[in-house]
């Protein structure tokens, strides 16, 4: 697995865009909100089959809400779970060891470039304490905007890609059954795409699942949603 990198220079290290689901902010908010009203609506509509909802107090009606949305969001999660537990998972290599050991083991392959994106990175400040002098990194965010005040300053704003990887070189080892149109669940994506967005930045997605089409695979870009926060 990848390591967030231990940060301390201001050098941002050469980036290059990656094509496989492109990461679109307004996009990936979307899906996240479509699946909450379609949750919400599913979640109010068990609770009309089973209350009078138009004689129930609003604290009431929003504390079975509530339930019935828990429920809902737990039902789904358990076909989404079932579903990937029914799927093969694909190891990554990541190291010139481990691909030169499963070589000469007689093992099938892939190998791809490591190519960071220029969607993935974080913003951080740099800030100290106006009286002590102490100087401490936060997570760029609404409320680190704040810390310019009597006590703290801003010295320096850095945004770098935050991941090191033992090698610029990965590989999926394929099983020798793999079948053309098999999906699969790649464990350690080498592709680098958007997993979460927040208000410092966005964090590479660790798994998807995929199609063998027997020279690559390709990424179900609708088999994950982007976790976004705010703030």
């Amino acid at each position: 697995m990848p390591k967030l990198s231990n940060h301390t220079e201001d050098k941002v290290p050469e980036i290059q865009s990656n094509d496989s689901c492109e990461f679109d902010f307004e996009d990936a908010l979307g899906d996240v909100l479509n699946k909450r009203y379609d949750q919400e609506r599913r979640a109010a509509e068990l609770l009309s089959e089973q209350f009078d909802t138009s004689d129930l107090p609003e604290e009431e009606y929003n504390t079975l809400f509530t339930q019935m949305f828990d429920k809902v969001r737990a039902e789904d999660e358990a076909v989404d779970l079932q579903k990937k537990r029914s799927l093969r998972r694909i190891k990554t290599l990541r190291t010139q060891e481990e691909i030169k050991s499963a070589v000469d083991a007689g093992y099938k392959i892939l190998k791809q470039k490591v190519i960071p994106s220029k969607e993935i990175r974080i913003t951080e400040f740099r800030i100290r304490n106006i009286f002590t002098g102490k100087r401490n990194i936060v997570l760029y965010s609404f409320d680190a905007l704040s810390l310019g005040t009597k006590w703290y300053e801003i010295v320096r704003k850095v945004t770098y890609y935050p991941y090191s990887f033992p090698s610029n070189v990965a590989a999926y080892l394929l099983p020798n059954d793999l079948q053309v149109g098999e999906r699969v669940i790649l464990e350690d994506l080498i592709e680098d795409i958007v997993g979460e967005s927040h208000a410092w930045g966005t964090y590479r997605l660790d798994s998807a699942e995929a199609v063998w089409n027997g020279e690559k695979f390709e990424i179900d870009c609708n088999s994950y949603k982007v976790r976004i926060t705010f703030g």
